[in-house]
């Protein structure tokens, strides 16, 4: 992708326009197949997460590169750029439903709550399981996106803040409302594995490259 942009000057760019505009169709070919795959497939069977970054990468780029050269978003349109940044988008919401959704669904307080004839309350056999999977769903996705590549600072830097402004909040909260209840237990460290420094630090940085 980078060669497409570096290999002509902007002097070339307004003389080598039908070109450009095709290498550019060229390398943007499999980040828009890729996205069309995700878009019409209502289960999401067929877009992996990986596949979200492919797309944010590759779009990103692009981006970045038109809005850096008059020229080439002259040649380029405002139109198709608008769509672009709407794809880019859609891939970043995406990215965050695929990777976060299940382990902010075990921050939720649906299901450790009984009341019956004799005592009502938190049940605590309920809150260890959903500290438990907290954990292991947390500790999977850091192993698997630790190993995961975004060349762009800007982009890295972006995704990072949507992560610390969806699941440090989250997790602040539900760690607020029911730690005493698993201190109060035994074995507490056996659930209580993060506090909420040990999460802002631990969680998922992307790699560089």
């Amino acid at each position: 992708m980078e060669e497409i942009f570096n290999s002509e000057s902007s002097e070339s760019i307004l003389v080598q326009a039908t070109e450009i505009q095709s290498r550019l169709a060229e390398a943007g070919r499999g980040t828009l197949v890729e996205f069309e795959k995700c878009t019409n497939d209502p289960k999401g069977s067929l877009c992996t997460t990986k596949t979200h970054i492919f797309i944010m990468n590759n779009v990103h780029y692009i981006v970045q590169k038109v809005k850096s050269s008059p020229e080439l978003r002259e040649i380029i349109g405002d139109l198709y750029l608008r769509r672009l940044t709407g794809i880019f988008r859609h891939a970043a919401t995406k990215y965050q439903r695929a990777t976060w959704v299940r382990v902010l669904n075990s921050l939720r307080d649906e299901g450790l709550h009984v009341s019956g004839s004799f005592s009502s309350g938190v049940s605590k056999s309920a809150l260890r399981e959903r500290f438990k999977a907290f954990n292991t769903m947390f500790e999977e996705v850091h192993r698997v996106q630790s190993t995961w590549s975004v060349p762009d600072a800007q982009l890295r830097e972006e995704l990072r803040i949507s992560l610390s402004e969806h699941l440090i909040p989250a997790y602040r909260s539900f760690l607020g409302r029911f730690r005493g209840h698993i201190e109060s237990g035994r074995h507490p460290k056996n659930y209580l594995k993060y506090s909420v420094e040990n999460l802002e630090t631990t969680a998922p940085h992307l790699r560089r490259s």
